[in-house]
């Protein structure tokens, strides 16, 4: 008999082997292994011992070996595996109930509901109708202009990616996608299934009654803004959230998909939580998966007093300690604009019209934070800006610098208030903060001291002047100058002796108050170390203010503030009780949530009800210094570090942040300063995050691509969002479209422009159409007049002419390398939008567009304003006219003719275009009878077209210059003497700026725009245009610039018969060709007429100019179709520039500057409102 397997051998019993009755044992169910089990009948091991086959022998091995073989050794193996997963997965179940009951103590919002509605076909249904099958469910309305095509187009990529080809036979194989309004009144069950097709054919739309649908809005914490009343006609804004929830078989909540969700990482996250639902035949959602977060969470004794959206953060680990978070997929917000500044951003504020940012080189920059244009430059500190702090009022900008001084500034004024400095050395000054409830200001200092001076006994916000204080005139004979001292590190100590201050004034800070902090206003040794950082937060242990200090001892402390005790009184202290914790570098609080940036790299989180570490998170920040944590309101805390890098903690967790800053010889970039801006309000509409680094930039993100709405269930991301913020983006989504007319290979990008105007001004409100031709289509776009009253018979109807189409930006057919950005993605930087037809004219139309559907949402359009854009205008407007005259009965009669395409005559007076130059554009050819020939053979034995070309081009002007064509300045209309005051103005104006003397003359003027020209561009020739060839042809680009009062057709007939004539005379064999190459005539606007004098207001009220006037000029280009539009419905046109000089049109960088194009809009908005 064979020795038992090892496998046997370890499975052995004691017991068994003492056990005879339960030795016999080998055949048994798990019901039979009980005391009382001793009879086995059909035992084999019997049946053998009585027949004889066996000797006692292998009997007794046979019981030594036990009921164990290799049979039932397998059977208890999968036994103990398959308890084993079993306990584990109603473990986890078990979990997953502990969670939701935590969740439900905490306030986690619940998400969903049943529902009563009505499909895109009519059909009643509610939500039991879907049950037995995941839904994706997304609300918005059909008129939204950009958030809702946008993502249903993202929607209909994942549906792709889940389903594949669309089966009419099982449209929803893994999930139905509902579409459910939120505009009830104008999406009926016909304008849903006339616009969802558009996207997917699979999404079902559903809508239904106003309460029906704010019941379902409310049930999926959606916000609802529609009114519940609404007259026929009328017109209305309608927000919403932007969200996508994922609806487990039952109808239960399982995930929420934001705008930040990529195509990818939707298709892959819903395919996860479908797998796992089919694995296991009910409901476990994400609790089964192995990283999910809050597998390990534990509720806490009371419920927290944490805001919903951090609560998922700060519960993610059993422990106060947590090596590496589970991180999500990277997400990196929009960079909406960059700023450039000589050297680093050390320290940040944002107030409500205004970005403080103190620099390394002593200053303190300041930008205006909607239009990012440079305000000022705050000078008088003498040392690096470490520390901004904006007074809860808004009034006070408080500077600190490694100068020991604190400036204390008007923030209305831009106006310096006073000088604060110190009676003892105390080096730099890392951190300051103004406690209104005390009216102090407080300091912390490189020598480890707090400080606090008096500044509403100074300088008090409720007074305009100054408050003399006792000691001033003590001061006299020593203020003012720069400390000569020494830093805290050489100095003599803490303590310090009391240093006078030198008796040099500084020419700086001559004429500003200096205050000197009293002696007995210290705290020496605060902490054991630099205090980096302050932060004021509500009253605790009966003071009126709570003041949190961070330390380079790794400690924060908490100190008690009060107005009759405004000295700070210490009552606790936060510490981890680790030695390896590092200094606190920043600080950040969100209601009793308090966060702390380390100097190793670690973020911790503290609940200051309890004054316990909540999380530890390590490494953060790849063991560097965590510079800067920010909290923008409830939903995120922002931190960021030496790495260069933003990291964004939300609900879902940390992202995996983005690199904010990078020098730009490559190296790794620091975040030096950041600050949050919320959204919705008179500063911002867009939740922003402001960052600034040692790489000289300053970078604004938009960073409202959060899940706050889904969170909070306010539903703010969009409420409120101000059009500006919507006509941005617009304006990104029209400059990443290549739309170049001319290029066969840009026609479908063309066609996606014209798409995109035409969705876009039906959304804002207006009706719009395609007009097919024999190019690019042209948009037809009518917003109708709304104000009260209005009548079909007095209205006038404004016609706005502008272009989508834009010129390549290429060299030689490849992408210019000449730009600095992109030319197809819309960049922001120093005040600036930049990218290919943002002035020319993909900027202005949308200006025109956004003012008239926010004076209809006003209902304060007092005219129709007719959109009429095309896609030819650079290529010569082909199609054009015969597209107009189809609709012309569409049109209707046109009071008056806008467009906005040209720019200012520099880069600071606004002006008005009264004039256009027309043209002629022909091309001279002059050919051979023979082929390409070799001067060195023929050279002289034959007329060479070459020279006949030369010699002809040569009679088009005189010696001096002037046009050789008979009768062609006849027609020219005479200088008038109203005409001369215009260019009297310009000169007038423009003289202070010794940069236009280029423009200083009125002759040079009138030559470039009132008076005729002829240019002769380039010269071609055939063959390969090597140094011996002879040419078999020569051809000559050729442009004729007309004015009032010629005739086009005259000129054009002239200039071909005059070629003619003098070749004519030359008696060349060769062959004249003169082709007209394009034509467009002249344009003079009537400057007296009610469109230009109502431009005239809005200008002057939009720019402020009480006793100035804007420029009238004319320019020396051509708009071809201006003079025709004007001929084809008898109505005046008028011209309003919204550009700049330094534009850059056509041209590389091209730009235009935002506070031109959102001044655009308002002066258009004022001109619509006012015509009538």
């Amino acid at each position: 008999m064979s020795r038992p397997s090892s496998v046997l051998r370890a499975l052995r019993s004691p017991v068994l082997a003492r056990c005879p009755s339960m030795a016999m044992a080998r055949t048994y169910t798990p019901s039979l292994i009980r005391p009382s089990t001793r009879t086995f009948t059909s035992s084999p091991i019997r049946s053998r011992a009585a027949s004889g086959a066996e000797s006692n022998t292998d009997i007794r091995n046979r019981q030594a070996v036990g009921v164990f073989t290799w049979k039932t050794a397998a059977l208890f193996v999968l036994t103990g595996i398959g308890l084993t997963l079993y306990f584990r997965r109603e473990k986890r179940l078990a979990e997953l109930a502990k969670h939701e009951a935590a969740n439900r103590a905490i306030g986690r919002p619940k998400v969903g509901g049943p529902f009563e509605l009505v499909d895109h076909t009519g059909k009643a249904v509610t939500s039991e109708d879907f049950k037995g099958k995941y839904m994706l469910v997304y609300f918005g309305f059909t008129r939204c202009p950009d958030i809702c095509p946008e993502e249903l187009d993202k929607l209909s990529e994942v549906l792709e990616k889940l389903h594949g080809k669309y089966d009419p036979a099982n449209p929803h194989p893994v999930v139905t996608p509902l579409f459910v309004t939120c505009d009830p009144a104008r999406d009926t069950p016909a304008a849903l299934s006339a616009y969802l097709p558009e996207f997917h054919p699979s999404i079902i739309g559903l809508t239904g009654t106003y309460d029906k649908i704010k019941e379902m809005c409310k049930a999926y914490r959606v916000y609802f803004s529609t009114p519940p009343v609404i007259k026929e006609g009328e017109d209305y804004l309608v927000d919403h959230s932007i969200f996508f929830y994922l609806m487990d078989p039952e109808g239960q909540f399982v995930d929420a998909f934001g705008k930040h969700y990529s195509v990818d990482e939707m298709a892959g996250k819903i395919r996860e939580y479908v797998g796992e639902w089919d694995r296991l035949g009910r409901k476990r959602r994400a609790v089964l998966s192995k990283d999910f977060p809050y597998s390990a969470f534990t509720p806490p004794s009371r419920p927290l007093n944490l805001s919903p959206i951090m609560i998922d953060s700060l519960t993610r680990a059993a422990t106060p300690s947590e090596a590496s978070p589970t991180k999500r997929s990277p997400t990196t917000p929009q960079l909406l604009h960059k700023l450039h500044h000589p050297g680093s951003v050390l320290s940040l504020a944002v107030s409500e019209k205004h970005i403080f940012a103190g620099t390394q080189n002593h200053t303190i920059h300041v930008w205006d934070s909607h239009t990012f244009e440079s305000v000022a430059v705050l000078t008088g500190h003498e040392g690096s800006v470490l520390c901004l702090h904006l007074s809860h009022c808004g009034r006070w900008l408080i500077s600190s610098a490694g100068d020991s001084m604190v400036h204390v500034w008007d923030v209305r004024t831009l106006r310096r208030v006073c000088i604060i400095w110190s009676s003892y050395d105390v080096g730099d000054m890392f951190s300051v903060v103004y406690a209104p409830e005390t009216g102090h200001i407080y300091l912390g200092a490189q020598n480890t001291s707090i400080q606090w001076f008096d500044l509403d006994s100074v300088y008090s916000p409720r007074t305009e002047t100054p408050i003399p204080i006792a000691d001033e005139s003590d001061l006299a004979t020593n203020k003012h100058a720069r400390r000569g001292t020494h830093k805290f590190f050489d100095s003599r100590g803490p303590g310090g002796v009391l240093s006078r201050r030198p008796s040099e004034p500084s020419p700086s800070t001559a004429a500003t108050p200096h205050h000197q902090i009293p002696p007995d206003q210290i705290i020496q040794y605060a902490h054991y170390g630099y205090i980096y950082s302050f932060i004021l937060g509500p009253g605790r242990s009966g003071g009126a203010a709570t003041l949190f200090s961070g330390g380079g001892d790794g400690e924060i402390k908490l100190w008690r503030l009060d107005r009759l005790h405004p000295e700070p009184a210490p009552f606790k202290t936060l510490s981890a009780e680790r030695d390896d914790v590092g200094g606190v570098l920043s600080l950040s609080l969100q209601d009793t949530i308090l966060y702390a940036g380390m100097s190793n790299g670690d973020i911790r989180i503290w609940d200051l009800d309890t004054a316990q570490l909540l999380r530890h998170i390590r490494s953060a920040h790849s063991g560097t210094d965590v510079l800067c944590t920010t909290v923008l309101d409830n939903t995120a805390v922002y931190t960021a570090g030496a790495d260069g890098r933003v990291q964004r903690w939300g609900r879902e967790g940390p992202s995996e942040g983005w690199e904010a800053h990078r020098k730009e010889d490559g190296s790794e970039g620091l975040v030096l300063a950041a600050a949050v801006v919320k959204g919705g309000n008179q500063q911002s509409a867009r939740d922003l995050l402001v960052t600034g680094g040692n790489d000289e930039w300053l970078k604004i993100w938009d960073v409202r691509e959060t899940e706050e709405d889904f969170i909070d269930g306010s539903g703010e991301q969009g409420e409120g969002e101000e059009d500006d913020a919507v006509l941005f983006k617009a304006l990104a989504k029209l400059v990443s479209l290549r739309t170049i007319s001319g290029s066969s290979g840009h026609v479908e990008e063309c066609r996606r422009g014209a798409t995109f105007l035409k969705n876009l001004l039906r959304r804002l409100g207006a009706e719009a159409t395609l007009i097919p031709c024999s190019g690019n289509p042209v948009v037809l776009g009518r917003f109708k007049a709304n104000s009260t009253p209005v009548t079909e018979e007095k209205r006038k109807n404004v016609l706005f002419y502008g272009h989508y189409d834009v010129i390549g930006a290429c060299e030689n057919g490849k992408d210019s390398s000449n730009w600095h950005s992109d030319p197809y993605e819309l960049t922001g930087q120093d005040g600036y939008l930049y990218g290919r037809g943002v002035s020319d004219n993909k900027g202005p139309v949308l200006a025109a567009i956004f003012a008239a559907s926010e004076l209809m949402a006003e209902k304060n359009l007092s005219v129709d304003v007719t959109f009429v854009i095309e896609g030819e205008e650079e290529s010569g407007s082909k199609g054009f006219a015969e597209a107009i005259r189809s609709k012309k009965d569409v049109i209707g009669d046109v009071d008056l003719i806008i467009l906005s395409n040209s720019y200012w005559l520099d880069d600071s007076v606004p002006c008005l275009t009264y004039g256009l130059r027309g043209v002629i554009h022909a091309t001279v050819k002059v050919s051979g009878h023979r082929p390409d020939a070799h001067s060195g053979v023929e050279g002289g034995a034959v007329r060479e077209p070459l020279i006949d070309l030369i010699n002809l081009s040569s009679k088009l002007t005189d010696d001096a210059g002037k046009i050789c064509l008979p009768r062609f300045y006849d027609a020219v209309r005479p200088v008038t003497s109203s005409e001369e005051k215009f260019y009297e103005a310009i000169i007038d104006k423009l003289k202070p700026d010794s940069s236009h003397h280029d423009l200083l003359d009125m002759d040079a003027l009138m030559a470039r725009w009132r008076f005729p020209s002829l240019t002769i561009h380039h010269v071609n020739v055939s063959g390969p245009g090597n140094e011996t060839v002879i040419p078999k042809s020569a051809s000559a680009a050729v442009s004729i610039r007309i004015v009032p009062d010629q005739s086009l057709e005259e000129i054009t007939a002239d200039f071909e018969a005059y070629l003619r004539a003098k070749f004519a005379e030359m008696g060349s064999k060769n062959v004249l060709n003169v082709t007209i190459d394009h034509q467009a005539d002249w344009w003079l606007g009537d400057t007296d007429n009610t469109a230009y004098k109502v431009l005239e207001g809005a200008i002057r009220e939009e720019w402020n100019m009480v006793d100035e006037h804007p420029l009238y000029i004319r320019e020396g280009g051509s708009i071809p179709v201006v003079r025709w539009l004007e001929r084809e419905f008898g109505a005046a046109a008028t011209h309003f520039p919204c550009g700049q000089r330094s534009d850059s049109a056509h041209l590389n960088d091209e730009r235009i500057r935002l506070v031109n194009l959102i001044k655009g809009k308002r002066i258009l908005k004022r001109t619509f409102q006012n015509l009538a």
